[in-house]
Protein backbone atom coordinates (compact mmCIF):
# COMPACT_ATOMS: atom_id res chain seq x y z
CA UNK A 1 0.00 0.00 0.00
CA UNK A 2 1.25 3.56 -0.65
CA UNK A 3 0.39 6.25 1.25
CA UNK A 4 0.78 9.89 -0.71
CA UNK A 5 2.71 12.57 0.87
CA UNK A 6 -0.58 14.92 0.39
CA UNK A 7 -2.62 12.43 3.24
CA UNK A 8 0.39 12.31 5.80
CA UNK A 9 0.02 16.02 5.25
CA UNK A 10 -3.60 16.06 6.09
CA UNK A 11 -3.12 13.82 9.13
CA UNK A 12 -0.51 15.85 10.70
CA UNK A 13 -2.83 19.28 10.71
CA UNK A 14 -5.43 17.69 11.67
CA UNK A 15 -3.74 16.51 14.35
CA UNK A 16 -2.31 19.66 15.56
CA UNK A 17 -5.38 21.99 15.16
CA UNK A 18 -7.53 19.44 16.17
CA UNK A 19 -10.33 20.44 13.94
CA UNK A 20 -11.65 19.99 10.59
CA UNK A 21 -12.47 23.64 9.94
CA UNK A 22 -9.12 24.71 10.91
CA UNK A 23 -6.86 22.12 9.87
CA UNK A 24 -8.85 22.80 6.32
CA UNK A 25 -8.28 26.55 6.31
CA UNK A 26 -4.38 26.10 7.61
CA UNK A 27 -3.97 23.62 4.24
CA UNK A 28 -6.19 26.06 1.61
CA UNK A 29 -9.30 23.17 1.74
CA UNK A 30 -12.49 22.87 2.53
CA UNK A 31 -13.60 21.28 5.12
CA UNK A 32 -15.61 18.69 3.30
CA UNK A 33 -12.42 18.03 1.29
CA UNK A 34 -10.28 17.11 4.15
CA UNK A 35 -13.29 15.32 5.86
CA UNK A 36 -13.01 13.05 3.08
CA UNK A 37 -9.53 12.71 2.19
CA UNK A 38 -8.83 11.26 5.81
CA UNK A 39 -12.29 8.88 5.46
CA UNK A 40 -10.78 7.80 2.90
CA UNK A 41 -7.52 7.41 4.23
CA UNK A 42 -8.97 5.07 7.15
CA UNK A 43 -10.85 3.49 4.82
CA UNK A 44 -7.57 1.93 3.22
CA UNK A 45 -5.68 1.16 6.37
CA UNK A 46 -9.05 -0.17 7.90
CA UNK A 47 -8.69 1.63 10.82
CA UNK A 48 -9.29 4.88 12.46
CA UNK A 49 -6.71 7.37 12.94
CA UNK A 50 -9.28 10.04 14.69
CA UNK A 51 -12.42 9.81 17.36
CA UNK A 52 -14.92 12.44 16.39
CA UNK A 53 -16.11 14.55 19.39
CA UNK A 54 -18.34 17.19 19.64
CA UNK A 55 -15.51 19.95 20.80
CA UNK A 56 -12.85 18.89 17.45
CA UNK A 57 -11.01 15.34 16.81
CA UNK A 58 -8.79 13.11 19.05
CA UNK A 59 -6.60 10.98 17.91
CA UNK A 60 -6.64 7.02 18.40
CA UNK A 61 -3.78 4.77 19.31
CA UNK A 62 -3.70 4.09 15.78
CA UNK A 63 -3.36 7.54 14.99
CA UNK A 64 -0.78 8.41 17.09
CA UNK A 65 0.96 5.91 15.78
CA UNK A 66 1.00 6.89 12.26
CA UNK A 67 0.97 10.99 13.29
CA UNK A 68 4.50 10.26 14.99
CA UNK A 69 6.09 8.63 11.98
CA UNK A 70 3.98 10.62 9.43
CA UNK A 71 5.85 13.48 11.49
CA UNK A 72 9.53 12.14 10.99
CA UNK A 73 8.53 11.30 7.11
CA UNK A 74 7.63 14.83 6.21
CA UNK A 75 10.05 16.06 8.32
CA UNK A 76 12.95 14.10 6.52
CA UNK A 77 11.32 15.10 2.87
CA UNK A 78 11.87 18.82 4.38
CA UNK A 79 15.68 18.28 4.67
CA UNK A 80 15.82 16.66 1.60
CA UNK A 81 14.09 19.41 -0.39
CA UNK A 82 16.41 21.78 1.63
CA UNK A 83 19.71 20.06 1.20
CA UNK A 84 18.47 20.15 -2.57
CA UNK A 85 17.62 23.46 -2.39
CA UNK A 86 21.53 24.16 -1.17
CA UNK A 87 23.32 21.97 -3.22
CA UNK A 88 21.51 23.85 -6.45
CA UNK A 89 23.26 26.93 -4.96
CA UNK A 90 26.65 25.09 -4.17
CA UNK A 91 26.01 26.00 -0.56
CA UNK A 92 26.74 21.94 0.77
CA UNK A 93 27.50 18.86 -1.80
CA UNK A 94 30.22 16.97 -2.63
CA UNK A 95 33.12 17.29 -5.72
CA UNK A 96 35.82 15.46 -6.64
CA UNK A 97 38.48 16.55 -9.10
CA UNK A 98 41.58 15.13 -10.37
CA UNK A 99 44.42 17.36 -12.13
CA UNK A 100 47.74 16.46 -14.07
CA UNK A 101 50.16 18.47 -12.35
CA UNK A 102 50.33 21.53 -14.43
CA UNK A 103 47.35 22.85 -13.70
CA UNK A 104 47.08 21.28 -10.31
CA UNK A 105 49.91 24.09 -9.77
CA UNK A 106 48.40 27.02 -11.82
CA UNK A 107 45.13 26.96 -10.98
CA UNK A 108 43.28 24.13 -9.83
CA UNK A 109 44.56 24.58 -6.36
CA UNK A 110 43.78 28.34 -6.10
CA UNK A 111 40.13 27.20 -7.67
CA UNK A 112 39.50 25.30 -5.07
CA UNK A 113 40.45 27.70 -2.03
CA UNK A 114 38.49 30.12 -3.99
CA UNK A 115 35.55 27.89 -3.90
CA UNK A 116 35.47 26.96 -0.53
CA UNK A 117 35.94 30.84 1.00
CA UNK A 118 32.84 31.06 -0.56
CA UNK A 119 31.16 27.74 -0.16
CA UNK A 120 32.83 26.65 3.64
CA UNK A 121 30.37 23.86 3.61
CA UNK A 122 31.28 21.56 0.44
CA UNK A 123 33.18 18.87 0.42
CA UNK A 124 35.70 18.73 -1.75
CA UNK A 125 38.84 16.02 -3.05
CA UNK A 126 41.06 17.32 -5.23
CA UNK A 127 43.71 14.42 -6.43
CA UNK A 128 46.80 14.99 -8.28
CA UNK A 129 48.11 12.62 -11.03
CA UNK A 130 49.30 11.72 -14.27
CA UNK A 131 47.05 12.64 -17.29
CA UNK A 132 46.20 9.08 -18.10
CA UNK A 133 45.14 8.44 -14.41
CA UNK A 134 42.69 11.44 -14.55
CA UNK A 135 41.22 10.17 -17.46
CA UNK A 136 40.56 6.62 -15.75
CA UNK A 137 39.37 8.27 -12.59
CA UNK A 138 36.74 10.51 -14.75
CA UNK A 139 35.35 7.09 -16.56
CA UNK A 140 35.07 5.51 -13.52
CA UNK A 141 33.33 8.23 -11.99
CA UNK A 142 35.83 8.42 -9.31
CA UNK A 143 36.14 12.17 -10.64
CA UNK A 144 33.51 14.96 -11.33
CA UNK A 145 36.05 16.63 -13.21
CA UNK A 146 39.16 15.98 -14.38
CA UNK A 147 41.93 18.65 -15.48
CA UNK A 148 44.85 17.63 -17.91
CA UNK A 149 46.13 17.35 -21.38
CA UNK A 150 43.06 16.85 -23.78
CA UNK A 151 45.39 16.44 -27.06
CA UNK A 152 45.22 12.48 -26.73
CA UNK A 153 41.58 12.29 -25.94
CA UNK A 154 39.49 14.06 -28.83
CA UNK A 155 38.45 11.00 -30.40
CA UNK A 156 37.00 9.45 -26.80
CA UNK A 157 33.25 9.06 -27.26
CA UNK A 158 32.21 9.20 -23.51
CA UNK A 159 34.15 12.63 -22.34
CA UNK A 160 33.52 15.64 -23.49
CA UNK A 161 36.49 18.27 -23.78
CA UNK A 162 37.05 22.13 -22.98
CA UNK A 163 40.41 23.41 -23.90
CA UNK A 164 41.50 26.05 -21.61
CA UNK A 165 44.72 28.38 -21.95
CA UNK A 166 47.87 27.66 -23.85
CA UNK A 167 50.66 28.10 -21.51
CA UNK A 168 54.58 28.29 -22.97
CA UNK A 169 56.69 25.93 -21.90
CA UNK A 170 60.67 26.44 -20.90
CA UNK A 171 63.61 24.16 -20.16
CA UNK A 172 65.23 25.15 -16.56
CA UNK A 173 67.81 23.88 -14.34
CA UNK A 174 69.77 25.17 -11.17
CA UNK A 175 72.12 28.00 -11.73
CA UNK A 176 75.20 25.66 -11.15
CA UNK A 177 74.26 23.07 -13.96
CA UNK A 178 76.31 22.34 -16.31
CA UNK A 179 74.17 23.61 -19.08
CA UNK A 180 73.21 27.11 -17.42
CA UNK A 181 74.08 30.39 -19.35
CA UNK A 182 75.03 28.61 -22.59
CA UNK A 183 73.37 30.30 -25.77
CA UNK A 184 71.52 28.84 -28.35
CA UNK A 185 70.91 25.18 -26.76
CA UNK A 186 69.76 21.92 -28.88
CA UNK A 187 67.15 20.18 -27.15
CA UNK A 188 69.44 16.82 -27.86
CA UNK A 189 72.12 18.41 -25.49
CA UNK A 190 69.40 19.12 -22.54
CA UNK A 191 67.69 15.68 -23.15
CA UNK A 192 71.12 14.02 -22.38
CA UNK A 193 70.33 14.81 -18.90
CA UNK A 194 67.40 13.04 -16.76
CA UNK A 195 64.24 14.70 -17.01
CA UNK A 196 61.82 15.03 -13.75
CA UNK A 197 58.34 15.28 -13.84
CA UNK A 198 55.48 12.78 -14.83
CA UNK A 199 54.32 11.93 -18.25
CA UNK A 200 53.91 13.47 -21.40
CA UNK A 201 51.75 12.63 -24.25
CA UNK A 202 52.45 10.75 -27.60
CA UNK A 203 53.26 14.23 -29.69
CA UNK A 204 56.12 14.88 -27.30
CA UNK A 205 57.16 11.82 -26.98
CA UNK A 206 58.70 11.26 -30.06
CA UNK A 207 61.04 14.27 -29.42
CA UNK A 208 61.93 12.73 -26.04
CA UNK A 209 62.23 9.25 -27.27
CA UNK A 210 65.76 8.77 -28.67
CA UNK A 211 66.55 10.40 -25.20
CA UNK A 212 67.33 7.38 -22.85
CA UNK A 213 68.73 9.90 -20.33
CA UNK A 214 65.86 11.96 -19.94
CA UNK A 215 62.94 9.26 -20.16
CA UNK A 216 61.41 6.04 -21.72
CA UNK A 217 58.24 6.06 -23.43
CA UNK A 218 55.72 3.08 -23.37
CA UNK A 219 55.53 0.85 -25.88
CA UNK A 220 51.79 0.36 -25.54
CA UNK A 221 50.21 3.83 -24.67
CA UNK A 222 52.94 5.86 -26.25
CA UNK A 223 53.15 8.38 -23.04
CA UNK A 224 57.02 9.49 -22.15
CA UNK A 225 57.82 8.96 -18.74
CA UNK A 226 60.09 11.29 -17.23
CA UNK A 227 62.73 9.35 -15.60
CA UNK A 228 62.86 11.25 -11.88
CA UNK A 229 59.10 10.45 -12.30
CA UNK A 230 57.05 12.21 -9.86
CA UNK A 231 53.23 13.20 -10.09
CA UNK A 232 54.14 16.57 -8.08
CA UNK A 233 55.70 19.55 -9.71
CA UNK A 234 56.19 21.10 -6.37
CA UNK A 235 58.80 17.85 -5.64
CA UNK A 236 60.26 18.12 -9.87
CA UNK A 237 61.45 21.41 -9.15
CA UNK A 238 63.16 21.02 -5.87
CA UNK A 239 64.98 18.48 -7.25
CA UNK A 240 65.64 20.11 -10.01
CA UNK A 241 67.07 22.60 -7.87
CA UNK A 242 69.30 20.52 -5.61
CA UNK A 243 70.77 18.12 -8.48
CA UNK A 244 71.38 18.26 -12.22
CA UNK A 245 67.87 17.29 -13.41
CA UNK A 246 66.34 19.29 -15.81
CA UNK A 247 62.93 20.66 -15.08
CA UNK A 248 60.27 20.87 -18.53
CA UNK A 249 57.56 23.27 -16.84
CA UNK A 250 54.71 26.38 -18.11
CA UNK A 251 57.01 29.40 -16.93
CA UNK A 252 54.35 30.31 -14.72
CA UNK A 253 54.71 27.29 -12.33
CA UNK A 254 58.39 28.38 -11.90
CA UNK A 255 57.94 32.07 -11.05
CA UNK A 256 58.93 32.00 -7.07
CA UNK A 257 62.18 29.82 -8.49
CA UNK A 258 63.26 32.12 -11.06
CA UNK A 259 63.12 35.31 -8.40
CA UNK A 260 64.17 33.09 -6.04
CA UNK A 261 67.43 32.14 -8.20
CA UNK A 262 66.89 28.33 -7.46
CA UNK A 263 65.80 27.78 -11.30
CA UNK A 264 67.46 29.37 -14.56
CA UNK A 265 65.68 29.12 -17.74
CA UNK A 266 67.58 27.18 -20.62
CA UNK A 267 68.35 29.00 -23.62
CA UNK A 268 65.96 26.41 -26.08
CA UNK A 269 62.59 27.36 -26.55
CA UNK A 270 61.08 25.40 -29.54
CA UNK A 271 57.44 25.65 -30.60
CA UNK A 272 56.06 22.78 -29.69
CA UNK A 273 56.95 23.68 -25.99
CA UNK A 274 53.06 24.12 -24.69
CA UNK A 275 50.45 23.04 -22.84
CA UNK A 276 46.98 21.58 -24.04
CA UNK A 277 45.08 21.08 -20.58
CA UNK A 278 41.06 21.34 -20.71
CA UNK A 279 38.12 20.26 -18.75
CA UNK A 280 37.50 16.33 -19.12
CA UNK A 281 33.56 15.31 -17.66
CA UNK A 282 32.26 12.34 -18.83
CA UNK A 283 29.71 12.87 -21.78
CA UNK A 284 26.38 10.72 -19.84
CA UNK A 285 26.77 12.76 -16.80
CA UNK A 286 25.45 15.61 -15.86
CA UNK A 287 27.26 18.35 -14.22
CA UNK A 288 26.53 18.98 -10.18
CA UNK A 289 25.97 23.02 -9.82
CA UNK A 290 29.42 22.61 -7.43
CA UNK A 291 31.49 21.37 -10.61
CA UNK A 292 30.24 24.20 -12.62
CA UNK A 293 31.18 26.79 -9.78
CA UNK A 294 34.82 25.36 -9.96
CA UNK A 295 34.95 25.06 -13.98
CA UNK A 296 33.73 28.80 -13.60
CA UNK A 297 36.32 29.84 -11.15
CA UNK A 298 39.11 28.28 -12.55
CA UNK A 299 38.65 30.01 -15.89
CA UNK A 300 38.76 32.57 -14.32
CA UNK A 301 42.13 32.14 -12.95
CA UNK A 302 43.87 30.86 -16.25
CA UNK A 303 42.64 34.20 -17.87
CA UNK A 304 44.19 36.12 -15.51
CA UNK A 305 47.73 34.04 -15.53
CA UNK A 306 48.40 34.92 -18.80
CA UNK A 307 49.22 38.57 -18.62
CA UNK A 308 51.47 37.23 -15.78
CA UNK A 309 53.13 34.81 -18.04
CA UNK A 310 53.26 37.44 -20.77
CA UNK A 311 55.34 39.41 -18.46
CA UNK A 312 57.69 36.96 -17.47
CA UNK A 313 58.07 35.81 -20.75
CA UNK A 314 59.53 39.25 -21.62
CA UNK A 315 61.42 38.71 -18.61
CA UNK A 316 63.53 35.75 -18.62
CA UNK A 317 62.93 34.95 -22.40
CA UNK A 318 62.53 37.64 -25.04
CA UNK A 319 65.32 40.30 -23.59
CA UNK A 320 67.25 37.14 -23.67
CA UNK A 321 67.47 36.20 -26.99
Amino acid sequence: MTIENKAIQHVLALATYRSFARAAQSLHLTQPALSRSISVLEGRLGVQLFDRTGSGVDPTAYGRLFIEMGAEIAMREKELVREMLLLKGVEVGELSIGAAPYPFDISATTAVSRLLSRFPKLKIQLTQGAPLEILDRVLTRKCDIGVADIRTLHDEPQIQLEPLPVHVGVFSCRPEHPLAGRKMLPVSDILAFPMAGSTFPPQLAEIFEPHLSAGTVDKVSRYFTCAVYTASLNCARQIAMESDVVLLAPIIAIEKQLRGGGLVVLDCHPNWMRTNYGFITKRDRTPSPATLEFMEVLRDIESKTMAKEDALLAEYVIKNK
